[in-house]
């Protein structure tokens, strides 16, 4: 699919902009996937939310100085993207936290998770993440493919626009491809840091994850397409961004055509109303 008809026509008529703000909205994910995502506290408009209700300064401050986190914290702002707008602190930094809960008016604050040991080996500064593309379309949610994000440089972030290199998953299996690609488009066997095989690495429980972001998407069918960043522990999945005004369609189409198959007629025909005819 064109990469223009996808961004002017298709991703706008599919996902609406009220729709995509709410579900990519990180202050979001608990209320909409209770115990899926690592999030424990927001701020919205300096007013504080814990569980879903609000609460006041000096009670968020205490959640924030006594909540135990064996990994540290995570502070983002709601609409971060591509790495940027992203802390990371250690347990002990709890007065740092603190400063910039002060001082920002809107943040989401989560505790920071493991990873299974295997991705952990690829480059273990970073959370190296899934990403997992869906479609909610006539009245049915397909998954459309997968890719791994792995860190480098010693960055904490996996975002490709921060250096990060994107692994192919194959859809059916979880199996790595054979190569990675950065930005630029250079193809990498082993990881460059570590020095770690791609093709080596496996998904463990890939369809039980599929069949989690397919439920995640069931629950939400308003919002077409959706991207989901999924961190992989020993024992659990963890849900920490839904991407809906950038969900990396192209990235998939590079990894994994043709994407949307069948289904690609009803989708035009949706948006122009004219039957497109595949030849």
């Amino acid at each position: 699919m064109p990469e223009n008809f996808y961004q002017w026509f298709l991703l706008p008529a599919l996902n609406r902009s009220d729709v995509s703000r709410r579900l990519g909205d990180k202050r979001t994910l608990e209320l909409f996937f209770p115990g899926a995502s690592p999030s424990f506290l927001d701020r919205t408009a300096s007013i504080w939310s814990y569980k879903g209700e609000a609460i006041n300064d000096a009670h968020a401050l205490e959640l924030i100085a006594t909540r135990e986190s064996e990994n540290g914290f995570v502070v983002k702002k709601p609409d971060s993207a591509r790495g940027e707008d992203v802390s990371f602190f250690s347990g002990k930094d709890r007065r740092e936290i603190l400063d910039i809960a002060r001082s920002c008016d809107d943040i989401c604050i989560q505790f920071a998770v493991r990873q299974c040991s295997c991705l952990d080996e690829l480059h273990p500064p970073s959370i190296n993440t899934v990403r997992l593309l869906t479609l909610a379309f006539a009245n049915e949610v397909r998954f459309l493919g997968g890719f791994l994000r792995v860190g480098r440089g010693g960055k904490k972030v996996d975002n490709l626009h921060a250096g990060g290199i994107l692994v192919h998953l194959d859809p059916e299996s979880g199996h790595a491809s054979e190569y990675g690609i950065d930005l630029d488009l250079n193809a990498y066997r082993v990881h460059p840091d570590t020095g770690k095989l791609f093709h080596s690495l496996h998904i463990a429980g890939w369809q039980e994850l599929c069949n989690q972001v397919i439920a995640f998407h069931s629950s939400v069918p308003e919002a077409g397409f959706v991207g989901w960043d999924m961190a992989v522990d020993d024992d659990r999945f963890w849900l920490l961004e839904c991407n809906t005004t950038h969900p990396a369609l192209q990235l998939h189409q590079y990894f994994n055509p043709p994407l949307f198959g069948p289904v690609l007629p009803d989708l035009f025909e949706y948006v122009t109303g004219r039957r497109y005819v595949m030849r």
